[in-house]
């Protein structure tokens, strides 16, 4: 049922927004261990920020948004510090990729939460195979004290 919700929420997403200008900030300069939310496409070391990263205690999950538009939304078992595979069933990683209607899903990968005190997570992410967008073959990148709800 999760999984039916975010693709909705991603559909109804893309439906609604999908002429607004993307504010994607790059800027190779960043490192992991800046505050905030980075993420690379296929091996690339040009990071990726987003305005608005959290995570949702109540739903295990972890939200990478810019300008109310979510890019990235991962489905965990649970927030604890620890290694989750991504299986697209239990564990489950999608990518909105700026620009475009598609999505692509995650099929098998590792998010790793390294951190979780404060209200705050910190982790990274490899995601080493996935479907949905021609162009997009791994996605990876880390979160440093992001808020969490």
């Amino acid at each position: 049922m999760k999984k039916i919700q975010l693709y909705l929420m991603l559909i109804l997403s893309v439906t609604l927004l999908s002429c607004s200008s993307d504010s994607d900030v790059n800027n190779s300069s960043q490192n992991p261990s800046t505050n905030g939310f980075l993420y690379a496409e296929n091996g690339s070391t040009t990071m990726t920020s987003v305005s608005s990263p959290y995570a949702s205690n109540q739903y295990k999950s972890i939200f990478a948004v810019n300008n109310s538009n979510t890019i990235i939304e991962i489905n965990l078992t649970s927030l604890a510090v620890g290694s989750y595979t991504i299986d697209d069933t239990t564990n489950f990683f999608a990518y909105l990729k700026p620009g475009t209607t598609g999505m692509w899903t995650g099929s098998a990968g590792t998010v790793t939460i390294t951190a979780n005190a404060n209200n705050k997570l910190t982790g990274t992410f490899s995601i080493t195979s996935g479907s949905g967008i021609s162009d997009v073959t791994t996605l990876s990148g880390s979160f440093t004290d992001i808020p969490i709800q």
